[in-house]
């Protein structure tokens, strides 16, 4: 049994509480996607169906075979519903056109199927941002980060997100490791923030949701 990528904890968070500074990025309505020895996987490490995602992200995934490199990734279109991706990669003949590979995090083969100590996200980050910026595989995009160092930096953020029609936040601690499933609740990895999760917009933020 492969294992399964890291998820944020399920849990409602209250801001004042986090660790700053944090790194963030835009949430993006796709579709979980784990890029590793020349296969395309599900979040919980099963083999897409669909034939054609080895060709249209062929340079990628040979990127990571080559090189021993695990993506994780959203498979992600601006112009296409969930729905509309979800039915794209799970018909085995479905056209990935306009599909691109939303890089946001990336391990050795050993730190991920070892379940070895990895080093910190930022590390990772900067190691992810400079491979797919110097090779730029096809069809590959590498996810940036903003760092915030307090509350309102992150609302402001969040805001603008908001306002340009994106659904919300993947708010990172900069120095933690990846782990497998589902974070604890107290480990401060990664949280998502998302617009249906907030409570009362007319006074100060007081709880966010990882999901």
């Amino acid at each position: 049994m492969l294992p399964v990528v890291m998820h944020a904890p399920n849990i409602s968070i209250d801001l004042a509480a986090l660790n700053f500074p944090l790194m963030v990025s835009e949430k993006l309505d796709g579709w979980r996607g784990l890029f590793a020895g020349g296969q395309i996987l599900t979040k919980n490490c099963r083999v897409q169906p669909n034939r054609n995602l080895w060709h249209h992200f062929r340079e990628l995934l040979d990127l990571g075979t080559r090189e021993l490199w695990v993506f994780d990734c959203e498979i992600y279109s601006p112009s296409m519903t969930l729905e509309q991706i979800q039915g794209i990669l799970q018909s085995p003949d479905g056209d990935p056109s306009g599909l691109t590979a939303n890089v946001f995090d990336c391990l050795t083969a050993r730190e991920y199927f070892a379940n070895s100590k990895t080093m910190s996200y930022r590390r990772r980050y900067a190691r992810y941002i400079d491979m797919i910026g110097s090779r730029r595989p096809a069809n590959t995009v590498a996810v940036l980060n903003r760092v915030v160092g307090s509350v309102d930096e992150l609302m402001s953020y969040y805001h603008d997100v908001l306002d340009a029609g994106g659904e919300g936040l993947v708010v990172r601690h900069p120095g933690r490791s990846y782990c497998h499933g589902r974070c604890k609740a107290k480990s401060d990895m990664m949280y998502k923030l998302k617009s249906e999760t907030i409570t009362g917009h007319e006074l100060p933020v007081q709880q966010m949701q990882a999901a």
